[in-house]
């Protein structure tokens, strides 16, 4: 009798939970399985192999619970398949090769609205406020996907975050220090000079550029300076080679221009997790759309492992291409599979 009882409430907890599933978390379930491919080249060392310490993960524990406890709107539950570290990618084996005339705008939504999730068993929506847009639409912004899989989860209390990009929304910022990160954050349209926000958040007024400069949009006085030259000012402060544990980059279409720079310089092996706001324009130019694209893919060819990515609802559009609703900006996230807890 007990174990019947047991077997009720296991499969009611399951079918509660996936009451609560968006479709695409079951993505690896569908039948049709011709869009996407198995990539064992990116496969990840077994989580069993991580030298992550039994203190080290009650503190996470502790920090994720106490997290979702205190912000129970910015959490997601997850439920699919152990794929046993092998990681569903999608088939864009010839995207960066495809002609202009091929690729079509819907092949370039397709691949941004792509979530991969199931490559992250935990992940949690940081920071975020409650936006009305002037149409009405009322909805989260402002909030990152971190992956708190222990191979490649900020340790609280001994990560670090680059946060690019603020506008006065600090609502990020302030959440990644209170699980315990040292957060460097930088935004040079805010009129707001250099300054220790609190005990482990500091402020630049500074802009991510491609080149390092002395000026921003013709700001004179207003720095630009590479990902590279940033982390070099910043190593008496964090230390030196040490790893970016979070990069969000949110500056409003400077992604294009700071990506393959990043790329060159070699930057990513100091990263462990990314986020970016990619901004695009269908209805202006579908060739730079392409190019843009390319330029994810790149990341993405490079090792870096997508596991979150959403549209911002503020920035739909029609799509004539489509014959259907659109939008111009997602926010994008992904984990390096070469920088793991495991190497480090």
């Amino acid at each position: 009798m007990k174990n019947i009882f047991r077997v009720v409430l296991i499969l009611t907890l399951l079918f509660s939970c996936l009451k609560i599933i968006p479709l695409d978390w079951l993505q690896c379930c569908d039948v049709n399985m011709s869009k996407y491919s198995i990539s064992k080249s990116k496969r990840l060392p077994s989580i069993a192999k991580n030298n992550m310490g039994i203190s080290d993960a009650n503190i996470l524990a502790e920090t994720i619970s106490k997290s979702v406890r205190f912000n129970p709107i910015q959490s997601k539950c997850k439920f699919h398949l152990n794929l046993g570290q092998t990681f569903i990618t999608q088939n864009v084996t010839n995207f960066k090769n495809m002609s202009r005339k091929t690729q079509m705008v819907s092949h370039i939504v397709d691949y941004f609205l792509w979530t991969n999730q199931s490559s992250c068993q935990i992940s949690h929506y940081f920071g975020g406020l409650l936006v009305s847009s002037a149409a009405g639409i009322v909805s989260m912004d402002g909030q990152k996907a971190i992956c708190l899989d222990p191979i490649v989860a900020p340790r609280p209390y001994r990560c670090i975050v680059y946060s690019f990009g603020i506008n006065y929304e600090w609502s990020f910022d302030d959440a990644m220090d209170l699980y315990g990160c040292k957060v460097f954050s930088f935004d040079p349209s805010m009129n707001v000079s250099n300054h220790r926000r609190n005990e482990k958040t500091i402020f630049y007024q500074m802009a991510l550029n491609d080149v390092d400069k002395n000026e921003w949009k013709n700001n004179i006085g207003i720095p630009s300076r590479t990902l590279s030259s940033i982390y070099n000012m910043l190593e008496p402060i964090h230390g030196q080679n040490v790893i970016i544990d979070y990069l969000k980059i949110d500056i409003e279409s400077a992604e294009w221009i700071v990506l393959p720079q990043i790329l060159k310089s070699g930057m990513l092996d100091k990263v462990r997790q990314l986020s970016v706001e990619t901004h695009m324009d269908f209805n202006e130019d579908v060739e730079m759309c392409c190019e843009q694209a390319k330029i994810i893919h790149l990341l993405e060819d490079y090792g870096m492992i997508r596991f979150d990515s959403k549209p911002n609802i503020y920035s739909a559009i029609n799509l004539p291409q489509r014959k259907s609703l659109g939008f111009e900006a997602y926010e994008i996230a992904w984990y390096n599979y070469r920088v793991s807890h495991v190497d480090s």
